[in-house]
């Protein structure tokens, strides 16, 4: 993660660390706060700090702290109220036919193999299983790993996704897919299954709603919906100008984490209906980095 400074320890280690900007490739910096738990001292503090704006990078929690740039901005969605484009239609009809299944947090030599496949797809490259151990934090007792299987019976699995459980839903962590599924859209149809999973289990908290069928996501986007209870699954930063992050501003409404005049740092969650209503407002209130 680049140089990296310690500023405080209260049973935790808790640092600030600079690098290249990973969004922009433009020679820009970056810094950001990180802080490292042992064993339940993550959950017990982590939807806290993820409504505060923090994600998880392997066994830290972090959030971006650059200076005159504010462009990594927390992000969330409420299946309940989500708007269901004429593409996210498309992605919820190709994986009709798919099964969720939850596993725990340990990678099985099959899922090792789809992640190689798309490392080597996506970043012509391919992690060894130490720092892939390291980059997903898959030793984290509390994590989630979804099997995004095709129904039958050999079931073959065609991606996985890396999910952190906390008290008001679900915060992703990492997707990751065969490439040879490229045409099924399967990282939309993941945001709108997952948001879908962590209304479900919110409202029954029992473990058999984490899994869920594709037939059953499509059913529910194509059928009136009602309110949720305070169920939101997590996006992660949304980084408007950045191609790889940008992405998610098109599951709306969605909220992201602002600043008012009092604070300097993120403290609410404003909801937006689209992207240049989003835009519009971090324009008018001169957002740093715009």
């Amino acid at each position: 993660m680049g140089n990296s400074m310690a500023i405080s320890n209260e049973g935790v280690e808790h640092f600030l660390a600079r690098q290249s900007c990973p969004y922009f490739q433009d020679g820009r910096s970056a810094i950001s706060e990180h802080i490292q738990f042992q064993g339940s001292a993550y959950q017990d503090r982590a939807t806290a700090l993820i409504q505060r704006g923090w994600r998880r990078y392997g066994s830290d929690l972090y959030r971006m702290r650059c200076e005159r740039c504010g462009l990594c901005i927390p992000a969330r969605i409420d299946a309940s109220t989500l708007s269901i484009s004429d593409s996210m239609k498309r992605a919820l009809r190709l994986n009709r036919d798919l099964t969720i299944v939850p596993c725990d947090s340990r990678f099985s030599e099959e899922h090792l193999r789809l992640w190689r496949a798309y490392s080597r797809w996506k970043h012509l490259a391919a992690l060894d299983d130490l720092e892939v151990e390291s980059f997903l934090g898959l030793s984290a007792p509390w994590s989630i790993i979804f099997e995004y299987r095709r129904s039958g019976p050999k079931g073959e699995l065609l991606a996985i996704s890396h999910i952190d459980p906390i008290s008001d839903g679900f915060s992703s962590v990492y997707f990751s897919f065969s490439p040879k599924a490229e045409h099924r859209s399967l990282g939309t149809f993941s945001v709108l299954a997952e948001a879908l999973i962590a209304h479900a289990h919110a409202r029954s908290e029992s473990s058999s709603s984490l899994h869920m069928q594709g037939e059953s996501v499509f059913q529910y986007y194509s059928n009136p919906r009602d309110a949720a209870e305070n169920a939101f699954y997590y996006l992660g930063f949304w980084v408007p100008g950045a191609a790889t992050m940008d992405y998610k501003a098109r599951f709306h409404p969605f909220s992201l984490l602002l600043s008012d005049e009092n604070s300097s740092l993120p403290s609410h969650w404003f909801t937006f209906n689209a992207k240049t209503e989003a835009v519009d407002l971090l324009q008018a209130v001169h957002w740093p980095g715009l």
